[in-house]
């Protein structure tokens, strides 16, 4: 978030953004080929973005960052956890479903559909979405379990997974606010910063406005 009110999107997850000082951005779709040098500057390490000049979608240069937007899952929170792992296995052991990568594979691709759909009038939270995998996995695998079981082994996996190794650095060395846009409830997510002893500014959620990421309501609250 910049100065000019403007969201501004990196292709960076924290595990790999380092400290940025005095240093502008500038939009970087994901699409887009982009390469980065890390430099030393005054005892700090900084991300620099180079951009292909024919990018159309760089719209401006000169911003000076306000605030630090991040991903939850997949960036602070590492997706492999205990618990998703554990529960990957039962349903692979209960089920005609054999291989695990792909299974996480089909999780993650309905997963995000859901999440998609679910907005406004049609919004579900978080662990009925959980739930409905399953379910569809009772369908589509015979899966033959106690869903109520894997469901929780699921929401265990959004609190206590492993974090990545420079998710703390970068939260006190990072000179801007920072907040958080998750998918997640909040409430998942505070336990997760209490655990490991992380701070941040604010967390934005999918069930403060009735719909999750791609849709724009999570970003437009943030920007509030």
């Amino acid at each position: 978030l910049c100065e000019d009110g403007i969201l501004y999107h990196t292709v960076f997850k924290v595990h790999c953004l380092l400290p940025l000082k005095n240093k502008n951005l500038v939009a970087v779709p994901p699409s887009f080929n982009y390469s980065t040098d890390e430099v030393k500057s005054q005892g700090k390490a900084y991300a620099i973005i180079s951009l292909e000049e024919q990018n159309p979608y760089v719209k401006k240069e000169g911003c000076m960052a306000k605030a630090v937007f991040l991903d939850y899952f997949g960036t602070i929170l590492q997706e492999n956890g205990v618990d998703m792992q554990q529960m990957l296995s039962r349903v692979i052991a209960n089920s005609s479903a054999d291989d695990e990568k792909k299974l996480l594979a089909w999780w993650m691709k309905n997963l995000q559909s859901l999440e998609r759909s679910a907005r406004g009038e049609n919004y579900i939270t978080e662990e009925e979405i959980s739930l409905k995998l399953l379910l569809m996995a009772e369908k589509e695998f015979g899966l033959r379990d106690d869903l109520a079981e894997l469901r929780q082994m699921n929401i265990s996996g959004w609190m206590y997974a492993p974090i990545f190794t420079d998710v703390k650095r970068f939260l006190e060395q990072c000179e801007r606010p920072v907040y958080i846009i998750t998918n997640n409830s909040d409430k998942y997510v505070r336990v997760c910063l209490k655990r490991n002893e992380l701070h941040v500014h604010g967390i934005i959620c999918g069930d403060m406005v009735k719909s999750y990421k791609p849709n724009p309501e999570i970003f437009q609250k943030a920007l509030e």
